[in-house]
Order: structure tokens, then sequence, then C-alpha cells
């Protein structure tokens, strides 16, 4: 191996062992220093040089990284690369896989809770309200027949002109249902105290709303079961009830709490129309 070859060498060598390596991204070069490097072991002469892609460095102290290498001595082995560091502003994903790996986004996690938590207590309390109703409506209006529906609720309220009914402490509240007038009293017509209902036609326009007019139904609490008053329809019935209700159909008005059902049956209807 002549000077130019032995200098050569040394310069790739530098490239590749050196401090600053960089031969991996030259593929000529690498190629030229196996060459070199095995025209060094078997003794022969190499061929012609391929000008080097880098100046050689100068040479240094003896034993220093510019120093002269013996051609024949073995090749030092290549320094692992430093493995780059992490980017810490940005981690790597978890591993979904893997049950051990840290969660990627507690925060969100509790956030999420926090919101779904009382949605939750919303969504609980309205199912319970919903179902209590459908239980309150079932417990009225089970053992329906075919022919039977409910066709409104009244909400009692305080109005005008129901003295006759009022007990020592004033509870007569009422409500009006097409043409009728519905009371629900305390304490009078012999109900012992219990509550009862009151359904007589509705006093027109002008007239004294404290006399009554017309045939009066009235009904009241027995032990556990409430007060309810029966009405059936026909030509003498409020013009207002018959336009609602063909003649022959019975009514029941049936007091829960502050509220009163009303129960609709045309079983009779054909029957009166015959």
């Amino acid at each position: 191996m002549d000077d130019a070859s032995r200098a050569e060498l040394e310069s790739l060598r530098a490239r590749a062992y050196g401090p600053d390596a960089d031969i991996d991204a030259d593929p000529a070069a690498l190629a030229r220093l196996r060459d070199l490097e095995e025209a060094a072991r078997a003794g022969t002469p190499a061929t012609e040089a391929v000008p080097a892609t880098e100046p050689v460095p100068s040479a240094g102290p003896a034993g220093g990284p510019g120093a002269p290498r013996d051609p024949f001595a073995p090749v030092p082995p290549v320094p692992p690369r430093p493995a780059p560091e992490p980017d810490t502003a940005d981690p790597p994903p978890a591993d979904r896989d893997d049950p051990s790996a840290p969660s990627a986004a507690p925060h969100g996690r509790r956030r999420l809770v926090r919101v779904l938590w009382p949605v939750s207590l919303v969504v609980a309390v309205m199912l319970t309200a919903a179902v209590t109703v459908a239980l309150m409506t079932g417990f009225f209006t089970r053992g329906l027949t075919a022919s039977q529906r409910e066709v409104a609720v009244l909400q009692l309220a305080d109005r005008p002109g129901q003295v006759l009914f009022e007990d020592t402490t004033g509870d007569a509240r009422s409500a009006l249902f097409d043409g009728l007038t519905v009371v629900r009293s305390s304490g009078v017509l012999g109900s012992n105290g219990g509550e009862c209902l009151v359904v007589y036609q509705t006093p027109a326009n002008g007239e004294d709303t404290s006399t009554l007019g017309g045939p009066i139904f009235f009904g009241c609490a027995a032990g556990g079961l409430p007060a309810l008053v029966q009405v059936g329809v026909d030509r003498n019935s409020p013009p207002q009830l018959r336009a609602a209700f063909p003649a022959g159909t019975g009514l029941k008005f049936q007091l829960d709490g502050d509220q009163v059902r009303v129960i609709a049956d045309d079983s009779g209807v054909r029957h009166s129309a015959s």
C-alpha cells in the first residue's frame, strides 16, 4: 500500500471512528474504507485512490485523534450512537394494550366524571318521577274495561262561590269541567269529617254562584276508598257536556289529593241510542 492509500485510509478511518464520525452518510466513502482495510490486511496494493470528499485533518500530537495509525492494527469497534433525548413536551401515547401503562389523560377523565355525575343525578331523579307518576296513574286507571278511558285530570283550586260547601276551616276547592263544577269539601253532607266530592251544573254568567240549579251529585270517602261521584250524560245535562260526550256516557269523578280524575265509559251509548 502506497503513501497516498495510507493517507486516504487514515482519513476515512477518522471519519468512521473519530469523534465526528459521519461516514455512515457517505456510502461511497464507506465502501472505499472497506476496500482499503481489506488491502491493508492482505498486504496487497490497493486500487487507485478515490478523492476523499472531505480534507484529511491535520496530524495532532502522538496518540491524539489526528496521529498516524498502524495500518495493520486491528480496527476498533464503531462506537454506538447516543440515543436521542426524549421530547418531554410531547410524551408518547400510552400503550392501549398494556393495562399497566399510565393513563395519558387523567385530568380529562376527571373532568368527564365531574360533568357526567350531575347529569346522572338529574336523569335518576327524572326516571324516579316518571316511574312514580306511572305507578300512581296505573293505580287509578287499572281495572278499566275496553269501554272506559281517563279523559281529564282536574286541578282543584280556590274559587269564589263555594260558601255552601265550606267547613269551619274554609276548605272548599273546586274545578270546572264542561259545564259542571266539581267541589272538594270536608265535614259537610254527613261525611263525619271525611272528604267529599260534589258535582253540579255551573251557574250561567250573571247568575248567583251561591245557589245551585239542576241535579246535585255527591259522594264521600269511606275507609281507605277515595271519594267519587258518578254522573250520566242525558238531555238534562249542560250543553257543554252534551257537546263533549254523547248521551248514555257515564262519567266517574274520583278524588286524588288536590286532583280529580275523570273516567268516561261509553258502554251505554249504543243502548241509549237504540
